[in-house]
């Protein structure tokens, strides 16, 4: 039989498999910005972990529109996605729920968005600011500067981790705005070599 599916090039039919089995095997990932190389890695390990389990990645991007994002949940759950990994999203609290009362939801790189039945991961950004100021102090390095993402997730919490750990080793900080892309980091750092020295 297998002989013979691949002489006449046969496929199974995956919509026909999942109506059968009522079973779709597909995750929704939706990305909040394709240019940043942080997700890149998410989706790699995400992939490897799907595909050990039997599962596949549909992969969308609301390029940090709320109205987008909230079109590409949409898709994922008129697809019939057995989950939505959503990554730094920007997508409204509404719209968020209707996505998280539907399927199990999880969000990654926010706290701005809660929800009921959505489980959230995120990382402690005030102390991975103090840590880098730490380890760059450790490093013999005392005129540290910080490139500020403003309004992004995270931001205003790494904000405050350097500013404390500048304060508490009598250093004075330097700060430049920028935002969560290559190109609103080296406008930061342009503004950062614009300033006058910073002192030893």
């Amino acid at each position: 039989v297998l002989q013979a599916a691949e002489e006449l090039g046969y496929r199974p039919n995956l919509v026909a498999r999942n109506l059968a089995e009522r079973r779709t095997r597909t995750l929704g990932v939706l990305v909040s910005d394709l240019h940043n190389p942080f997700f890149a890695v998410i989706l790699d390990a995400m992939q490897s972990a799907a595909r050990e389990r039997g599962l596949r990645i549909l992969m969308g991007s609301g390029r940090r529109d709320s109205g987008e994002e909230a079109e590409v949940l949409e898709s994922f759950l008129q697809q019939d996605v057995e989950g939505v990994v959503l990554l730094s999203p920007v997508v409204s609290r509404d719209d968020l729920a209707r996505a998280a009362e539907s399927v199990p939801t999880v969000v990654t790189g926010t706290t701005d968005i809660r929800v009921p039945h959505c489980d959230v991961i995120i990382s402690d950004d005030q102390v991975a600011g103090e840590l880098v100021v730490g380890h760059l102090l450790e490093l013999g390095h005392t005129r540290i500067a910080y490139i500020d993402a403003q309004s992004g997730p995270g931001a205003g919490e790494r904000r405050a981790g350097y500013l404390g750990a500048m304060e508490r080793h009598g250093l004075e900080p330097a700060i430049a705005a920028g935002e969560f892309t290559e190109d609103g980091g080296y406008r930061g750092g342009r503004e950062l070599l614009a300033q006058p020295a910073l002192p030893t």
